[in-house]
């Protein structure tokens, strides 16, 4: 696969979403219940998070994040900065993190950064079918998505599939159900970039 990362390089340290979560639950002194109640998440599945045993999904991670009063970014990194002046960030390839779900893979960028208006991601499409989604993706974001190589194919609820292509883009309301899938014999990677109302 060609694009952003070139294939020679690592692939990137996986994120330890457990044991973020219990780090982040001591350094709040909240319990489970209490998690649940601010996020609007079942207990039990916080529990299936923090033990590893559940992958969440976008929608998930924007409730948790929301449940412990940051955005997503931030809890998504385990380490921040304040935000000086002038402010930049530069993430290496192989030292980003990556996010695997069922259908997609996600990959932060300026993620030491906190109070973004913007949340950058490498978005890279594995779902060959619109099939392999239990239902469609919905959150409180307008996104923008910029594809880098492969083809992409973006289906909604509301207009017909369309088909984008390397330097097609797209921007829509998250609230809107959607799915994105790869289209060719590639795995499509695009830039995805969103910011919470």
């Amino acid at each position: 696969m060609t694009g952003l990362y070139d294939q020679q390089k690592a692939p990137g340290k996986a994120f330890d979403l457990s044991a973020r979560l219990r780090s982040l639950r001591k350094q709040h002194s909240i319990t489970l219940e209490e998690l649940a109640r601010r996020s609007g998440l079942v207990r039990s599945t916080l529990s299936k998070m923090e033990n590893g045993r559940m992958s969440p999904t976008f929608e998930v991670l924007l409730k948790l994040a929301s449940g412990f009063g940051m955005e997503l970014a931030e809890l998504l990194k385990p380490q921040a900065f304040p935000a000086p002046t002038g402010r930049f960030a530069v993430t290496e390839g192989a030292d980003a993190d990556q996010i695997e779900y069922p259908n997609y893979i996600l990959v932060p960028h300026a993620s030491n950064l906190k109070s973004k208006r913007m949340l950058p991601f490498i978005s890279r499409m594995t779902a060959r079918s619109l099939e392999e989604f239990d239902d469609w993706n919905r959150h409180e974001t307008e996104d923008f998505m910029l594809v880098l190589s492969g083809q992409m194919i973006f289906y909604s609820d509301t207009y017909e599939p369309i088909v984008l292509n390397p330097g097609d883009s797209i921007y829509f309301d998250g609230r809107m159900g959607h799915a994105c899938i790869s289209g060719g014999d590639t795995i499509c990677e695009a830039v995805y970039v969103c910011t919470q109302e």
